[in-house]
């Protein structure tokens, strides 16, 4: 009988301890990293808990590394604390490349201790680059063709009829991303219709054709000041003026968007396929 209820409180404990977990073990916020050059990593981890009951926290922590030959670099001893990140290493210096494992013990609000282990390789550290020289040109080359972000092709034609001096394309509306604050380092929460970004043909000038792109809710500022408006973002103007004359006859447009630039010049090309194709490409110009 006494073996019986021995048997069962081992089997209450076990089942106590098992409701509390550690998981998501980093160091740098990576889970074990190779080839890390940070002397002094930072460790984080959370604690899961399975418990029906409400409360679960962690009341102190214990962090110990070893390194290959399981030597002890670093025993941070228990701590009182309820941070599980960014907790910085602070013992022996660390070796390059090399193979540590770590591990972290933690206690809950009722004291009970569970552990979990992980590790991390280190890179050259500030060893070895003595010598060491950057591999290429020095020149900084800018192949547009490869490193654009998108690429447009679309047509568009003035009406005729009524004597248009505009024509647009717009794309990017009703993106999700502007809808919500939390999804965009804007801040703006945009209803329907109201984000999107429109490429304009103006020839309001007789004598000058202008590409203008306009962005509507981006800008937090601009935001309800008139609902449907929409800020100019960049005006382009052509090179070479267009023949006004032929302004409302069918023409394609080819755009290349850029990471971190802006369209700065034009320049007309031939095709049999599309006699009046206007190419618009960008240039490196930081905006």
């Amino acid at each position: 009988m006494k073996f019986a209820q021995i048997i069962c409180l081992t089997l209450l404990s076990l089942s106590t301890f098992a409701q509390v977990n550690l998981t998501k073990l980093q160091v740098e916020y990576q889970d074990r990293p190779l080839g890390m050059d940070e002397s002094k990593p930072r460790f984080s981890w959370q604690m899961l808990s399975y418990s029906a009951s409400r409360g679960d926290r962690q009341s102190a922590y214990r962090i110990q590394v070893k390194d290959e030959k399981q030597s002890l670099v670093w025993d941070s001893q228990k701590i009182k604390s309820d941070i599980s990140i960014g907790i910085s290493y602070a013992g022996k210096a660390l070796t390059a490349r090399q193979k540590y494992t770590w591990q972290v013990q933690v206690w809950d609000q009722k004291n009970r201790l569970v552990s979990a282990n992980s590790s991390f390789e280190t890179g050259l550290l500030n060893s070895g680059w003595n010598n060491a020289q950057w591999i290429g040109s020095n020149d900084l080359p800018l192949y547009s063709n490869y490193l654009s972000v998108y690429k447009f092709q679309y047509q568009v034609q003035l009406d005729e009829a009524t004597h248009s001096k505009k024509a647009s394309f717009v794309f990017g509306a009703n993106d999700p991303r502007l809808q919500n604050k939390n999804l965009n380092i804007q801040g703006v929460a945009n209803a329907k219709n109201e984000a999107y970004i429109r490429f304009e043909l103006d020839i309001t000038d007789s004598t000058q054709a202008f590409f203008n792109v306009f962005r509507a809710g981006y800008d937090p500022k601009l935001k309800r000041i008139t609902l449907y408006i929409d800020s100019q973002f960049q005006q382009i103007c052509f090179q070479k003026p267009i023949n006004i004359k032929h302004i409302p006859s069918l023409r394609l447009v080819i755009l290349a968007c850029m990471m971190c630039t802006s369209i700065r010049s034009t320049k007309t090309i031939k095709s049999t396929r599309h006699p009046k194709t206007q190419v618009l490409s960008p240039l490196q110009d930081s905006i």
